[in-house]
């Protein structure tokens, strides 16, 4: 009976320890105010606690499924290489109102020799509603001005989000000014870029920098095209020394070898090892008692 009891034990550790998570971000997507024939993107983020590479493939159901697309429409992933999937919306030929569906995402973990393939499927919860009123809106997400060597040029990044159903056309003026903010040093206008409807983009600008060492301001104003303003900030900076800054860390990739025994095969193997050592102290046992 106890042989019985540590046999049940350990195929539920076995069966807990080898399962893999998978997290999905956000849990369930809203896609408000979408023109008829018009676009709505929104990216999820899709994340594990497997080494081992899992991949996923997406289907949407009824009756969103006809709009609804996927890129990449699969990919591979492991839990230091999370991955993250833009779902399209393009609606056509249907009544203005809120549609409700679901969106499948199939993950399929690899296998061994020890273990098969387990094959997981997950849903999010997907609404679309449909409307026939045109939106301009758009928010600054971020502007990042870095501190600056001497004669180096000056960066500048702005993250814009289009919250409209409409495309948009972002661009900014940037003006320098002194520590006191009575003078304006040096101006200049970014390239103006398209913007999707409910997507998000950058704009970058190097200006040319022959400023003298010290603290500076820059007033940066976005905007649109279409006459949309979007915002401002006030952003302070400094003019350092050559070689005072550290170097950009280079990002290096390390790509993981594969292993020949999977993660969920170890711990299957560990286990019944573990269950072959205890029947074999219980026999001892029962024979010494005999």
């Amino acid at each position: 009976m106890k042989c019985l009891r540590y046999f049940i034990l350990l195929i539920l550790l076995a069966v807990t320890v080898s399962a893999n998570e998978i997290n999905i971000t956000p849990s369930k997507l809203f896609f408000d105010n979408v023109l008829m024939n018009g676009y709505a993107e929104e990216t999820i983020r899709i994340a594990t606690d497997s080494t081992e590479t899992v991949q996923i493939t997406f289907y949407a159901s009824e009756p969103i499924k006809p709009w609804i697309s996927f890129e990449p429409s699969f990919a591979h992933f492991n839990k230091n290489n999370p991955v993250e999937i833009k779902v399209i919306v393009k609606p056509f030929n249907n009544s203005l109102g809120k549609y409700q569906g679901f969106i499948l995402i199939n993950s399929l973990s690899g296998k061994s020799k020890i273990t098969s393939a387990t094959i997981t499927s997950l849903t999010i919860e997907t609404t679309v509603k449909l409307t026939d009123k045109e939106i301009t809106q758009a928010i600054i997400d971020d502007i990042i001005v870095k501190d600056v060597e001497k004669n180096n040029p000056i960066k500048v990044l702005v993250k814009i989000k289009n919250q409209g159903n409409i495309g948009i056309s972002p661009y900014f003026n940037i003006d320098i000014l002194n520590l006191d903010k009575g003078k304006v040093l040096k101006s200049a206008t970014s390239k103006e870029i398209s913007i999707l409807p409910f997507a998000s983009d950058s704009i970058k600008l190097d200006l040319e920098n022959n400023l003298n060492l010290g603290i500076y301001w820059a007033r940066v104003n976005v905007l649109s095209e279409e006459g949309l303003f979007i915002g401002k900030q006030l952003i302070k900076f400094n003019v350092v020394k050559p070689g005072t800054l550290p170097l950009e860390e280079e990002i290096i990739v390390f790509k993981e070898e594969p292993i020949p025994l999977g993660m969920s095969g170890i711990f299957i193997v560990v286990g019944f090892v573990i269950l072959l050592l205890i029947i074999r102290q219980i026999v001892k046992k029962n024979i010494k008692e005999e």
